[in-house]
């Protein structure tokens, strides 16, 4: 969210939605997504968006969306980022659910 409220620094709308979705058989997963209307990312540099140490900001570490889609990752999860210049990004973030049941909540 941090990175959508940068790339809107004259204003513009920020949305967060989640929700739980089935998948195979007896699986389910729930997806956030987030979604801003800033300044997008351009084409050539939306495939590096996520890699360690790569970053457009000028104080930038460029560790931030490399952790969380490291995490996600390591999670079993899927991370996904699509943008498009002057309209905005939208970032999804899947993981699997887990039921919680009487007897694993001991």
């Amino acid at each position: 969210m941090a990175n959508a409220l940068d790339a809107m620094p004259g204003g513009g709308s920020l949305a967060v939605m989640a929700r739980s979705r089935a998948e195979e058989g007896d699986r389910s997963a729930i997806d956030v997504t987030i979604q801003d209307s800033g300044e997008g990312i351009a084409a050539s540099t939306l495939p590096r968006v996520g890699e360690p140490f790569f970053t457009t900001k000028a104080d930038g570490t460029g560790l931030g969306l490399a952790i969380a889609k490291r995490f996600v990752e390591q999670n079993k999860g899927r991370f996904v980022i699509s943008s498009v210049e002057d309209k905005g990004t939208v970032v999804t973030i899947s993981l699997p659910a887990i039921r919680l049941g009487a007897e694993s909540a001991r």
